[in-house]
C-alpha cells in the first residue's frame, strides 16, 4: 500500500509540473461544460487536517459516469469513466498502430486534489477484465479546474507526458 501511496504521490507530482508547464506554454482553453444539475456542498467538520486540498478531496467526492473524448500524437481515444467516491475505472477505446486495429484498454483511476484542481490519477492499463499489462500504452491522468474568472479546463497528460484537451459528455 506504502508503495502504491508513493508511486501515486510521485505521479501526481510530475504529472502537476507538467500540466503547469503545458497550460503556461499557451495550451488552448476547453470550454466549460454547462450543467443543469445543481451541486450542494457540505461544510467540512471540524475534525478534518487544515490541509485545504484534503478537504476538498474530502468533501467532494466524484460519483458518474462520463464519455471523454482526447487525442494522442493524432490518435483518437474514446473513454468512459466510472468514479464511485475517490476511485473508478475508465475504459478506454482507440486505434492501436501496433496491433492495426481498434483496441480497448482498462484502467483504474483515483482522484487526487491539488492546489491546480482535481486530479483523477490513471494507472495500470491492463486488458479488460484481465490482470494483463496492456503493452506499451501509458496510463492517462486528468486535470479538471475552474478558474476564478469562471473558464473551466479539462486536459489529460499520460505518463510519457503527452497532453491534450479533453471533450467530456454526460
Amino acid at each position: 500500500m506504502n508503495c502504491l501511496k508513493a508511486n501515486l504521490t510521485t505521479s501526481t507530482a510530475s504529472f502537476v509540473s507538467l500540466l503547469a508547464l503545458t497550460l503556461s506554454i499557451g495550451m488552448q482553453e476547453v470550454q466549460a461544460i454547462s450543467s443543469s444539475q445543481k451541486t450542494s456542498t457540505r461544510t467540512p467538520s471540524q475534525s478534518l487536517p487544515s490541509d485545504t486540498s484534503f478537504k476538498v478531496a474530502q468533501v467532494n467526492p466524484i460519483r458518474g459516469q462520463w464519455k471523454l473524448r482526447f487525442n494522442n500524437a493524432g490518435i483518437v481515444h474514446e473513454s468512459v469513466l466510472r468514479m464511485n467516491g475517490y476511485s473508478g475505472i475508465m475504459l478506454t477505446r482507440f486505434y492501436d498502430v501496433n496491433y492495426k486495429r481498434s483496441s480497448i484498454v482498462q484502467q483504474t483511476m483515483r482522484l487526487s486534489s491539488t492546489p491546480n484542481g482535481l486530479i483523477i490519477l490513471g494507472y495500470n492499463p491492463v486488458f479488460p477484465g484481465t490482470k494483463t499489462r496492456y503493452p506499451g500504452y501509458s496510463a492517462d491522468s486528468f486535470l479538471f479546474q475552474i478558474n476564478p474568472n469562471g473558464s473551466a479546463k479539462f486536459v489529460t497528460c499520460d505518463n510519457a507526458r503527452r497532453c491534450s484537451p479533453v471533450e467530456v459528455f454526460r
